[in-house]
C-alpha cells in the first residue's frame, strides 16, 4: 500500500480546491501556477500598486523668492533688450546689393525696391526702439537704415537708367521687332 499524503491545491484567483495536476481552476478559469509543491489554502495576495505620492504643500508662511530686475532695461514685446532692427540691417545689405545689379536691370530695380522698403521700416523700428529706452538710434540700426535707403535708391535709378539705356539701343544689338 502506498502511502499518500494528504495535499490539496486551490486556485490562487478565486480559492477554489482544484484537483492536482490541473492547469485551469474548474470555477474560474484562471490559468494556475505550476506549484513545486503544496498551494497552501490561504493564497498569497497579488502585490498593491504603490499609492500616488502625497503632493508637495510648501510649508506655512513659505513664498518664492523675487528676483531683482535685469540690469537692462526691458522693451515691451521683446523678450530681451535687442540690440540692432533686423529691418534696418536686411535694409542695408539690400541697398547695398542693388548697385552694382544695375546691369541686370530689372533685378537691380526690384532688389533696390525691397532694399527702400526694408531701410524704411528699418529706420521707423530703430526711432521708436530709441525713444522707448531712451538710448541713442544708431544703437538700433539707425545709420544701417539710412546707408541702405541712400545705396538703395542709387541702385534703383542706376537699374532703371541701364533699363532705358538697353530698350533704345535695341537695333545696334541685333534685336528688332516687327509689328
Amino acid at each position: 500500500m502506498s502511502e499518500r499524503t494528504n495535499t490539496r491545491t486551490f486556485c490562487n484567483a478565486c480559492g477554489t480546491e482544484v484537483p492536482e495536476g490541473a492547469r485551469y481552476c474548474q470555477n474560474c478559469g484562471a490559468e494556475l501556477l505550476p506549484s513545486a509543491g503544496i498551494a497552501s489554502a490561504q493564497a498569497t495576495p497579488a502585490p498593491m500598486p504603490p499609492p500616488n505620492p502625497p503632493a508637495i504643500i510648501p510649508p506655512y508662511g513659505y513664498s518664492p523668492p523675487v528676483y531683482p530686475p535685469p540690469p537692462y532695461p526691458i522693451v515691451p514685446s521683446y523678450s530681451a533688450a535687442p540690440t540692432k532692427s533686423g529691418k534696418a540691417v536686411a535694409g542695408f545689405w539690400l541697398g547695398i546689393v542693388s548697385v552694382p545689379c544695375f546691369v541686370l536691370s530689372w533685378v537691380g530695380v526690384i532688389i533696390g525696391i525691397l532694399g527702400l522698403i526694408f531701410g524704411l521700416l528699418g529706420l521707423n523700428e530703430a526711432r521708436r526702439l530709441a525713444s522707448a529706452t531712451g538710448e541713442s538710434p544708431a544703437r538700433f540700426g539707425y545709420r544701417q537704415a539710412r546707408i541702405g535707403i541712400v545705396c538703395a535708391v542709387i541702385g534703383i535709378l542706376a537699374s532703371a537708367a541701364f533699363l532705358v539705356y538697353l530698350l533704345n539701343n535695341l537695333d545696334k544689338y541685333g534685336i528688332k521687332f516687327t509689328g
